[in-house]
């Protein structure tokens, strides 16, 4: 996940950087004052202007970030589709803890070194909401007491209860999510 808001960061300042590049504008040339400087001024009509090479390595340039951001992508969901089966939270696995009761819990191992306090355990959770694309964290509340994360508020269907689950427990120094999210009502 860091990687990935990493690469995000990375992609935002180079579209922003190739759009400056695309708006800056060059300085005026000077206005000629006589005939014989106009005609002099004047660009000859055959000639074809050819990109300069600088445009054409800066169009080469963001045609591979955006491989490489789709490599990225790929990649991201490969990883986050492992610990969703590895962690017990596809769609299946969470329509039976629904049906048992209504907490869902899943618990990681404590890694050494990992204990962050708690205020920030729910700024990183929080801010993750707000980067996925598919949760909206207005509608999720987030409490975390020693590393226990529990999650409250609707989602819009059960796989991203899965997919708030698994973003909170991909979190360093949380030990344990206890998810009492419901789906909203269509």
């Amino acid at each position: 996940m860091k990687t990935l808001l990493i690469f995000a960061l990375g992609l935002a300042a180079g579209v922003f950087g190739y759009r400056l590049y695309l708006q800056r504008t060059p300085a005026p040339p000077p206005t000629p004052t006589s005939t014989r400087e106009v005609e002099a001024a004047a660009p000859p009509q055959t000639k074809t202007v050819e990109p300069t090479p600088l445009k054409e390595k800066v169009a080469r340039v963001a045609h591979d970030v955006g491989e490489r951001s789709r490599e990225l992508a790929r990649e991201t969901q490969t990883a986050v589709g492992d610990k969703l089966r590895d962690w017990k939270l596809a769609p299946e696995d969470l329509r039976e803890d629904l049906k048992r009761g209504g907490a869902i819990v899943r618990t990681k191992a404590r890694q050494a070194g990992a204990d962050l306090s708690d205020a920030r355990i729910v700024a990183v959770v929080k801010a993750k909401y707000v980067l996925d694309r598919e949760l909206s964290a207005r509608g999720l509340d987030v409490d975390v007491k020693a590393g226990e994360v529990t999650l409250r508020g609707e989602v819009a269907s059960e796989a991203l209860i899965g997919h708030a689950i698994a973003i909170a427990l991909d979190t360093d120094g949380v030990v344990s999510v206890v998810s009492r999210l419901t789906v909203a009502a269509r």
